[in-house]
């Protein structure tokens, strides 16, 4: 039991019963996420998922990702709005950040800018700034062309080594579980850049409640932009988002010619030592805030 004000919650793991509660709030708040993205936390860390209780109603949720023995991620923190301010999702969030302790080295979040103050206090860092654009529907693919040498395919899992390792190269940890299932969930939805020396570049996108979200994008410039056009021609009934490193104005110049308005800005924060990834700049578009 954790004591909140002159309150008192429940903090237990979450359950499989608690999904219909984490889609109630995704819907209250407007957010993404569908049933199966849930189930992607809590069968990956079933430990690490958590539910506040406020006098034996749920309340708030938290989630927590592993990937490799580098980086432990922390999402999904969600509280009813009818128990807001009331210092519930500080606390799940300092209950996330300890069951990571000692799993990882390194703890990330993104944060819209309200979040941030709350995240702050709690010991994380700015690391980088991201923007969500957003696209009402999918341009004509044929509208801007790109040279770039290799070609593009659709993946398959046979890619799964070479995709896990230039993700690894890109964000600096290991994120075979994340890669692998965005790779069965949405198979028509990914694909692959290859030149002579094999794989060079990715692209990754799935169906959410609201949005098909497109990310995540490793390639060199050309390279990206031709497998975000690659992406763009398969058909999709929603909008589209994409959440785009902000510091690469080549990359929002190049989504406002295709159509993606700026929705909002998203901070990516750290808890400990930064990670020293081999090719950072080949990070064009994340996988989204509740995946990194």
């Amino acid at each position: 039991m954790t004591s909140v004000g002159d309150e008192q919650v429940t903090t237990r793991a979450m359950r499989d019963a608690d999904l219909a509660f984490g889609m109630h709030l995704v819907e209250l708040a407007g957010w993404n996420q569908t049933t199966a993205d849930w189930r992607f936390f809590l069968t990956n860390r079933p430990k690490g998922c958590f539910v506040s209780e406020w006098e034996g109603v749920p309340a708030g949720t938290v989630t927590t990702t592993v990937y490799g023995d580098s980086l432990g991620w922390v999402s999904m923190v969600l509280v009813d709005p009818k128990r807001r301010r009331r210092g519930i999702g500080t606390a799940l969030v300092r209950h996330a950040v300890r069951s990571l302790s000692g799993v990882c080295t390194t703890i990330k979040l993104d944060a819209t800018p309200v979040g941030q103050e709350v995240y702050t206090a709690l010991g994380f860092e700015v690391e980088a700034r991201f923007e969500r654009r957003v696209r009402a529907t999918a341009p004509p693919p044929d509208r801007v062309k790109i040279r770039c040498e290799g070609t593009i395919r659709q993946a398959t899992l046979k890619d799964l080594d070479a995709i896990v390792g230039l993700d690894r190269r890109a964000l600096g940890a290991e994120r075979r579980t994340l890669m692998e299932a965005l790779l069965r969930r949405a198979p028509e939805r990914t694909f692959v850049l290859e030149n002579e020396s094999g794989l060079c570049g990715f692209c990754g996108a799935r169906d959410g409640s609201r949005y098909t979200h497109i990310g995540p994008v490793v390639g060199d410039d050309a390279g990206a932009r031709t497998l975000l056009l690659a992406a763009l021609s398969v058909q999709s009934p929603q909008p589209l988002v994409i959440d785009t490193v902000a510091e690469r104005i080549d990359w929002l110049t190049f989504l406002e010619d295709l159509g993606f308005e700026r929705e909002r800005p998203l901070v990516r924060m750290r808890h400990g030592p930064r990670l020293r990834p081999e090719d950072p700049r080949s990070l064009c578009a994340a996988a989204g805030p509740e995946l990194g």
